[in-house]
């Protein structure tokens, strides 16, 4: 299993009551809600490194 850490963060109230509004339609915790995506933006973010050290690598080659 997995090991979790505790953390606190501060949000604005209404991003806090969408995450909280979303977590129960989903049927999961805001704790779960919030890994998912925190997990999700690093994910698109080391995607987006790649992405553009590929396109960085393309840009030299002639038409």
């Amino acid at each position: 299993m997995a090991t979790t850490i505790k953390t606190a963060i501060s949000i604005q109230k209404t991003l806090f009551e969408q995450a909280e509004s979303l977590a129960q339609q989903l049927n999961m915790s805001r704790s779960h809600l919030f890994g998912l995506a925190i997990e999700t933006f690093v994910k698109n973010h080391q995607n987006q490194i790649l992405l553009d050290e590929i396109n960085q690598a393309y840009s030299d080659l002639p038409d």
